[in-house]
């Protein structure tokens, strides 16, 4: 390539990595020599090091807030809308125009008989389809699980059908994939243990939902990724027409077929490469041309887009988009644990490549010249923007942590939000991710006041300070067995607080404070359980000693230690155990 055509590119390509656009490294790698392409793809890493770090301070801001102190209880009743010129369908109230697709529009309504703001998506089908539509509404309303869209009802009226269901706001990760091109692998693969869940709720009853894609999976405000379209949901023993986006079905699909648990799965598998890599598998324009894509296996792999991925991670995806269906993950439980198995080893990337200046076997042409001023300036921005947020933050703010509670029940495990409701037998785990080591320490307070520290607890393997940039889950091993709290009776409400801190603070130390401890190894007799809740509290299988005051103000005392102490994080938490 002529000396001025590769300089205008090396700037183009430049300016296109600093602005976030995407690059065609493929036709890149036919037009410059393989030095300045090492270069750029440099540039290309520090670039999405940039924008990770702000995405991280940016979601860390928004967690923050998620989690200050909310109103305990919901109130009573919802004050109705003005409905007054609001058209209405069934008995529901329209109150506007959310978005609309090829299979109908959806709305936002009121139903003043659940006293709610719901979505209500409304199709006009041919004549024939109206009975499958209300079929799947009825098949897809048996699902209950956190990570997949609840229905409220269906009905038919004047030839249109209706669906409504919970009122999910947030963003896609459509919509955070135009913004930031990929997601975190540490991210992403949080994110698909979450479809995973939500999948295995659906596969349980029968269904297949027919439409993994990154439209149909949305954010909500807690932070929990949700499966919100509910159109496409099928009987694992119909036969019918597939209705999923092409690039996301499985191969056998594409030309028609009847759609099996694995491919919903094969579909999570594509969803899971495009957040990491930017691509899809397997790619085409049209439904012909991805037929034949498939059928010649032509595609791409994701250790040849992304070369810094943990292999372990790429070869789970890989396995999950098999072109052959019985090679692939025939269980959500399945894919799930090959997923969970890498998460110690998937940890942010780290900046690897350096810019050298010209070697001798590399002539110092003008373009390397002005390529070397716009990357060494790209760089030294990029570092300088980087050690300042994070060194300022650092300094001043709470320590930066990811905090998940989930809950097992029946040996399927759940995510949990603000509010939600456990019962006796469920088990409770706390998992995160601390930017930094730090000293953490977990209490329970039930509803009569008494407090009981959850963590850090005697005998246990995991001890304080926690290390930093890598997944841990509390309780921990006791004895050598991995164990979880245990809901051991009823208590009306389970209040829960964390507390994050970069340093030991000794009047949470367990061997001097005289707050009772859970004792995780005490073995639950679930036949007494019921006979034993007014006798017993809620949470872990508690040790025998009571609590020093049963009215300990715990909550307040750790408020005020973190409004004292900036680096100290408090987590106020709160379940229903009716």
């Amino acid at each position: 390539m002529p000396i001025d055509d590769q300089d205008g590119l090396l700037l183009k390509v430049a300016e296109d990595i600093t602005d976030g656009r995407p690059v065609d490294w493929d036709t890149l790698s036919q037009q410059l020599d393989a030095e300045a392409l090492k270069q750029l793809r440099a540039l290309a890493d520090l670039a999405k090091q940039f924008t990770a770090a702000q995405q991280s301070l940016e979601s860390t801001t928004a967690t923050t807030a998620d989690m200050l102190p909310e109103p305990p209880l919901p109130p009573k009743s919802v004050a109705e809308p003005n409905l007054e010129h609001c058209s209405q369908f069934a008995h529901l109230k329209i109150l506007g125009e959310i978005g609309r697709g090829s299979s109908g529009i959806v709305y936002r309504a009121f139903d003043p008989l659940l006293q709610r703001t719901v979505a209500l998506k409304l199709c006009n089908p041919d004549g024939g389809q109206i009975d499958d539509l209300l079929h799947e509404a009825q098949q897809m309303a048996k699902v209950n699980h956190p990570g997949v869209l609840k229905i409220h009802g269906a009905q038919i009226v004047d030839a249109q059908v209706g669906f409504w269901s919970d009122l999910v706001e947030g963003e896609s990760i459509s919509t955070r994939l135009d913004r930031t091109t990929t997601v975190p692998a540490p991210e992403a693969v949080l994110i698909g243990l979450e479809l995973c869940a939500a999948l295995a709720a659906i596969h349980q009853l029968g269904l297949v939902h027919g439409d993994v894609k990154a439209q149909n999976v949305v954010r909500d405000r807690h932070g929990r990724h949700i499966l919100v379209d509910f159109g496409s949901a099928r009987n694992i023993h119909e036969r019918a027409t597939v209705s999923g986006t092409p690039l996301y079905l499985a191969p056998e699909l594409v030309g028609g077929g009847q759609n099996t648990p694995p491919d919903d799965l094969y579909s999570l598998g594509v969803l899971l490469f495009k957040m990491i890599s930017g691509h899809f598998p397997v790619d085409a324009r049209t439904l012909v041309e991805l037929e034949s894509a498939h059928r010649d296996q032509r595609r791409r792999y994701l250790l040849d887009l992304v070369p810094d991925l943990n292999v372990e991670l790429a070869g789970v995806i890989e396995r999950a988009v098999h072109p052959k269906r019985a090679q692939r993950y025939q269980s959500a439980g399945a894919l799930a644990a090959e997923l969970r198995r890498t998460l110690p080893a998937v940890q942010p990337l780290q900046v690897t490549h350096r810019l050298d200046g010209p070697t001798e076997n590399v002539p110092a042409s003008r373009p390397n010249r002005r390529f070397w001023w716009v990357g060494l300036g790209l760089l030294a921005g990029i570092l300088a923007t980087i050690l300042l947020v994070q060194h300022w933050h650092d300094l001043n703010g709470p320590i930066q942590t990811d905090l998940r509670w989930t809950k097992s029940t029946g040996g399927v495990e759940f995510q949990l939000v603000d509010g939600d409701q456990i019962t006796i037998g469920d088990t409770l785990s706390l998992q995160l991710a601390l930017a930094e080591s730090a000293h953490v320490y977990v209490f329970n307070e039930d509803a009569t006041g008494s407090v009981y520290q959850l963590f850090p607890l005697p005998g246990a393997a995991l001890a304080n300070p926690l290390p930093a940039k890598r997944p841990i889950r509390l309780p921990g091993e006791v004895s050598g067995q991995a164990r979880d709290w245990q809901v051991t009776s009823t208590g009306s409400r389970e209040r829960f607080y964390v507390l994050v801190s970069p340093h030991a603070i000794a009047a949470l130390d367990p061997a001097t404070s005289g707050i009772a401890t859970a004792d995780i190894g005490r073995p639950i007799d679930r036949s007494s359980l019921y006979a034993s809740a007014l006798l017993t509290r809620g949470v872990g299988g508690l040790s025998e000693r009571q609590s020093i005051d049963s009215q300990f103000p715990i909550g307040t005392w750790l408020r005020e230690l973190g409004q004292n102490d900036p680096r100290v994080r408090v987590q106020h938490f709160e379940l229903l155990n009716p």
